[in-house]
């Protein structure tokens, strides 16, 4: 079992608890939601690598803004390590469940996970130069989306689909 940057095992296994009551540690091979230590570290090692570049996508060096003993620093790993636990603890859940019957906590934690992760990569972290204009959404303009989408290959002059000549090449 390795060494995770910022989320703690015991939290991921608190909340499997609270799922259904059926997951828990213990022999995969003995109980159908049984899980073993291993197989939880490396579910929170896929989770942090997942959080770590989905930020690396907005910040210059996601990974530095964790250590230290700075206050920001614990913050930062404090926030990180709730997201990675929710997300370890669904990817877990789902690897156990059919996907009809996945518990509702289960999807109530990919939801937590996904809303906080949005809210992270607009905010600074601490230390960190927010990157611009090549790593967020690409805004796609009316002019780009009908050339790019409507099929539009320069031989013709199509209407876009608000019957609008303005954006075509003629």
């Amino acid at each position: 079992m390795g060494e995770f940057y910022f989320t703690q095992m015991e939290d991921v296994l608190r909340l499997l608890r609270t799922a259904d009551g059926r997951l828990k540690l213990g022999n995969p091979g003995e109980d159908e939601f049984a899980i073993s230590k291993e197989e939880v570290s490396d579910f929170i090692n896929e989770a942090e690598g997942y959080i770590l570049s989905y930020l690396a996508r907005f910040f210059d060096d996601p990974i530095s803004a964790l250590e230290g003993g700075t206050p920001e620093a614990e913050l930062s790993r404090l926030i990180l390590g709730r997201i990675s636990s929710r997300e370890a603890a669904y990817q877990i859940a789902l690897s156990l469940y059919d996907s009809d019957s996945l518990p509702q906590k289960a999807v109530a934690w990919k939801n937590e996970a996904d809303e906080f992760l949005k809210s992270v990569s607009r905010i600074a972290l601490p230390g960190q130069k927010r990157l611009i204009d090549t790593t967020g959404p690409r805004v796609i303009t009316r002019r780009s989306s009908f050339s790019q989408y409507s099929g539009y290959d320069g031989s013709s002059t199509p209407l876009s689909e608000d019957g609008d000549k303005e954006y075509h090449e003629e």
